[in-house]
């Protein structure tokens, strides 16, 4: 039977010399033949197969150690296991890349958003569910903002995929007036999905009247949203402020942070109970509103 060296073994199967010397140390795939004068390894033709199985299933993510489990027990029952559990692996890969690139679709679209907030509109959404907490009488922004941090990354709550889009509501009767006393402070999940917990709000689905003020570093008006408003007898009952961003480095003195922020309101029963699972949240209050 013909030997080859191990350098040839190495170039003719695509390998390294040095792996088919590891290959040999953890007893993986030993040579058929080793000169007891020189120490060369030899190799003969029917091991070359060995070699490509073993590059082949290294495809697939199967660690060494994996390998020579598989080929040394001959277990082909374990292989077809083993490689339903890296398909499931790979899947679970395939959807975490996937959401990724949804979350980059969005922060991309979130900064080009920004550089256009100049037109009020009505746009759809649909039902959202955020983390939220209620901010005290004359709070700093820093206090609710910790607070919020600490509760997002609370046991409960650390797992879950937030929007990097902070939201506030807002009395309606305090925005119409053209002033700023945030209620709440909370961040959207990305998947709407109902969580137990207190800190987790609904946001119904509608379509909301949308407008852009920059109430954090300059003088703002109402004026449209006030003539929008007057079409209709009752009066929203909720308002969001949802911060947009165009600057990377300062948050407070950015012209669009939350300066400029997008007014979301949409018109409700005079009381209307935005639930999340067992916990419910009573709103009577205004806010910047949308038509349904």
């Amino acid at each position: 039977m013909k030997l080859y060296s191990i350098g040839d073994t190495a170039k003719i199967m695509g390998v390294s010399v040095q792996a088919l010397r590891y290959y040999d140390k953890i007893k993986l795939l030993e040579p058929k033949y080793i000169s007891p004068s020189t120490g060369y390894r030899y190799y003969t033709y029917d091991q070359f197969h060995y070699i490509d199985r073993i590059k082949y299933l290294q495809n697939f993510g199967f660690t060494l150690d994996e390998i020579r489990s598989i080929i040394l027990t001959n277990n082909i029952n374990k292989l077809v296991s083993m490689l339903d559990d890296k398909k499931q692996a790979l899947n679970e890969e395939i959807k975490k890349i996937q959401q990724n690139i949804d979350l980059m679709t969005w922060y991309h679209n979130y900064f080009i958003k920004a550089q256009h907030l100049n037109k009020s509109h009505v746009s759809h959404f649909d039902t959202r569910y955020m983390v939220c907490t209620k901010i005290k009488n004359d709070e700093s922004r820093e206090n609710y903002h910790i607070r919020l941090h600490k509760i997002r990354h609370s046991s409960k709550l650390k797992d879950l995929e937030y929007m990097r889009q902070f939201s506030l509501i807002l009395d309606y009767n305090d925005f119409m007036n053209a002033a700023y006393h945030p209620t709440y402070i909370g961040l959207f999940l990305r998947e709407s999905q109902e969580i137990n917990s207190p800190y987790v709000m609904k946001i119904p689905a509608g379509n909301y009247y949308c407008m852009p003020a920059q109430v954090l570093c300059q003088e703002w008006s109402p004026y449209e949203a006030t003539v929008y408003f007057s079409q209709f007898n009752e009066k929203p009952r909720l308002v969001l402020a949802n911060e947009f961003e165009d600057n990377l480095q300062e948050y407070n003195n950015c012209p669009l942070t939350p300066p400029c922020v997008l007014f979301e309101a949409r018109r409700f029963p005079r009381f209307h109970k935005l639930i999340c699972n067992s916990s419910s949240w009573l709103y009577n209050q205004g806010g910047l509103f949308l038509r349904s």
